[in-house]
């Protein structure tokens, strides 16, 4: 059935492609997957609008999306494969079948993949500059409405999400308290809450030096209330922008 609702959206999309103007946003799940698969529905400079749109979306990310020049590539070796002999091309052709493979295994394994749904929502957001923070396992503390807080220790950060100015404001401190810096947090369902991010150092009791932890406040609570997390659940954090404002999202 999904099958068949997927052909249906492609024809659909097909025939309006002929009667009004690109638009690489418009079902930009679809034209993601055909650019990748079916490569003679769209033009040169179509192919040029998906990859320039994705790229300014998820940059960050180690993503499977083929580059135009790779496409045009891909063309020509596609008729190389019906030329060459049997012998001389198994070796060859079982090459190209096994390194996408092995590319795959090993972005996997540096970085979750955000699902198709939630780029385009993403995108529709107009968010650029997408990057993934960090695993967060929570712990009771991080579910104590007392609390109001969701910690993401600095060990843990897998990227740098912040600017030199956002920085600095944290770096800095008001009345030896150190200053928040607004943020917008989305929760799995896409609600957004407003929330203020701070780094707080925290004193270790084994050891003289402190340790680092930045720390999402204010309406985290009604974040938790409106959410059915468990202690030792998973969440994976990633970051992003929209007109500059730095996003979390939080994807289970």
């Amino acid at each position: 059935m999904e099958k068949k609702t997927m052909l249906q959206d492609i024809d659909a999309m097909m025939e309006k492609k002929k009667s009004i103007p690109f638009d690489p946003k418009v079902n930009f799940s679809l034209n993601i997957i055909l650019a990748q698969v079916a490569l003679h529905f769209y033009t040169d400079e179509e192919l040029s609008q998906i990859e320039e749109l994705y790229q300014s979306v998820f940059q960050e990310t180690k993503s499977p999306f083929i580059s135009q020049n790779t496409m045009k590539k891909e063309k020509m070796d596609n008729n190389k494969k019906r030329n060459c002999s049997s012998d001389e091309g198994s070796m060859s052709c079982g090459e190209r079948r096994v390194k996408p493979k092995t590319i795959k295994e090993k972005e996997s394994s540096q970085s979750p993949k955000l699902s198709i749904h939630i780029m385009e929502k993403i995108t529709k957001l107009n968010g650029t500059n997408v990057r993934y923070v960090m695993c967060k396992k929570l712990f009771k503390t991080d579910l104590n409405v007392n609390n109001n807080r969701l910690s993401m220790p600095l060990k843990k950060i897998k990227c740098d999400f912040l600017t030199e100015i956002e920085k600095n404001i944290l770096d800095t401190k008001e009345e030896d308290k150190p200053l928040g810096l607004e943020v917008i947090v989305l929760d799995p369902s896409f609600r957004e809450f407003t929330m203020s991010l701070k780094l707080w150092k925290m004193p270790k009791k084994s050891k003289m030096h402190s340790t680092c932890v930045y720390n999402l406040i204010k309406n985290w609570r009604f974040l938790v209330s409106q959410n059915n997390f468990k202690e030792d659940q998973e969440l994976n954090i990633w970051s992003f922008r929209v007109n500059g404002k730095l996003h979390f999202l939080l994807d289970d």
